[in-house]
């Protein structure tokens, strides 16, 4: 059962173990410092209650359960890509490259960027549909005709649509996560991979002003 504030990864501790020497710390960059400094799976890529979002003041954990669904099979997914780095062609049972692709999706929609673009994006798209009569997100939206018209009228007189809510960041990354979700699975699906086995590191980004957008 999740808390209200509870520490959650936007990175999975699965992944995150990966780079970390067995029975020794993870060993992360700090930017403000410029030094490699220990830190601990449980608290590294996470923030209290990073995926939880806050609809009509409940806590809704929606999203870290369906992060919690993908996890479950991420193991047996991570070790497929092993073994496909070391073979010239491999075709991935169905549910390990689906799980791939679906965990890429959410690591794309909870990155750190995303919380705080979904209000950018939002508003440039619906201004955008105003501007050139698409109507993609506008319907999605239920807004009734009449009002399109007017939005369309004071548009073409240079004004812009803009939203006020005492929470937006939370209602817009809500609603733009559940629009984009199963589109970047698609896209994730159809795209053509190549895994390469390489021995560089790669270097953990650690800032310590960075604070979860909306969390």
């Amino acid at each position: 059962m999740n808390v209200v504030n509870e520490n959650q990864h936007w990175i999975s501790q699965i992944l995150l173990k990966r780079f970390k020497i067995e029975g020794m710390p993870l060993q992360c960059y700090q930017l403000d410092t410029d030094e490699w400094v220990e830190k601990s799976v449980e608290r590294v890529c996470s923030g209290p209650g990073y995926n939880q979002l806050t609809v009509s003041g409940e806590t809704d954990n929606s999203l870290e359960a369906a992060f919690s669904k993908i996890e479950s099979g991420l193991r047996n997914s991570l070790r497929a890509l092993e073994a496909a780095a070391n073979s010239q062609i491999t075709e991935l049972p169905p549910a390990v490259y689906e799980n791939i692709c679906w965990y890429c999706s959410f690591l794309k929609g909870v990155a750190p960027y995303s919380k705080p673009g979904s209000v950018a994006s939002f508003l440039i798209q619906l201004n955008m549909e105003l501007e050139t009569g698409m109507r993609g997100l506008i319907y999605e939206l239920k807004v009734p005709e009449e009002t399109i018209s007017e939005l369309q009228r004071q548009h073409s007189m240079g004004r812009r649509v803009i939203v006020e809510s005492n929470n937006l960041l939370q209602l817009l990354y809500r609603f733009q996560f559940a629009r984009n979700y199963g589109l970047n699975f698609s896209l994730f699906l159809s795209t053509n991979w190549t895994i390469s086995s390489s021995a560089i590191e790669l270097p953990i980004g650690v800032d310590p002003f960075f604070k979860p957008a909306g969390a």
